[in-house]
């Protein structure tokens, strides 16, 4: 996904359980306004996701969660603004996101 926009009364923007070598999460450009506090805004739990150049609302929680079952994870150049990252998959690149 490219350019989409997540905003309004939502749990979670995305949550990713997809095994597999063709099996690729892909979001770039986009604006994550709102979700709940207690979850992450994006959740990769399994599988492979490039994740860059995102912007998320000030302070809200965590931002992307990366769960240990996840094969290729990369985190490249988000707008995190107070937001966390929760890294737990062993093959994860967190770089250049700003804070």
């Amino acid at each position: 996904m490219n350019g989409a926009s997540f905003w309004g009364s939502i749990r979670q923007a995305v949550s990713w359980d997809s095994a597999g070598v063709f099996s690729v999460f892909s979001l770039s450009n986009a604006r994550l306004l709102n979700w709940d506090s207690t979850l992450p805004a994006i959740e990769i739990l399994n599988g492979r996701a490039m994740i860059q150049a995102n912007f998320f609302k000030d302070i809200i929680g965590v931002a992307i969660h990366v769960g240990r079952a996840t094969d290729r994870v990369m985190i490249i150049g988000n707008e995190l603004v107070g937001n966390t990252l929760w890294l737990e998959g062993p093959i994860t690149l967190s770089a250049n996101n700003h804070p």
